[in-house]
């Protein structure tokens, strides 16, 4: 019932997601679709991947939401028709889930517990290299980053 009240929630935010104009609902709306993304995979995985995956994706979302916030211009918030759309969405697929639940795509492997669902199959002494080629690539890339943004740049909206 959980699984299924999730799926909708995520399902109807994944519909009205280009119903949002404005960047504050649009980053709102993002942030509450990663919360249940998140929970979703956190009942296939173990449960700190899921929490690691929605605090990765959180973090872009930040980066992404304070270039948009400072670039664009402020307008009114409408939440009328994206909310109404909203309900109605998830009303229909959450009694959709719950008369077929073979629509949720459980399957025993997915439920069972096993080395592969739990992510346990990375420190396995054979996937020690792909693990260090891994971590040297989010080494590489975090090095990047650092090199190419630079502070003299200043802010990207000067407020006079």
């Amino acid at each position: 019932m959980l699984y299924s009240l999730i799926m909708s929630m995520a399902m109807a935010f994944a519909f009205t997601l280009p119903l949002m104009f404005t960047p504050v609902t649009l980053g709102v709306w993002i942030f509450l679709l990663a919360l249940m993304t998140a929970s979703l995979v956190t009942f296939f995985t173990s449960s700190w991947f899921g929490l690691i995956l929605f605090i990765i994706y959180v973090g872009g979302m930040l980066v992404m939401f304070s270039y948009f916030v400072a670039t664009a211009p402020n307008q009114k918030l409408s939440l009328i028709l994206p909310f109404s759309l909203f309900l109605l969405i998830f009303m229909i697929s959450f009694l959709l889930f719950l008369s077929n639940p073979s629509l949720l795509f459980l399957s025993p492997s997915l439920m069972a517990p096993s080395i592969h669902n739990s992510f346990a199959f990375l420190y396995l002494p054979k996937n020690i290299p792909s693990l260090i080629f891994l971590a040297s690539l989010l080494l590489l890339a975090l090095i990047l980053v650092v090199k190419v943004a630079s502070r003299k740049a200043g802010p990207l909206r000067p407020f006079n």
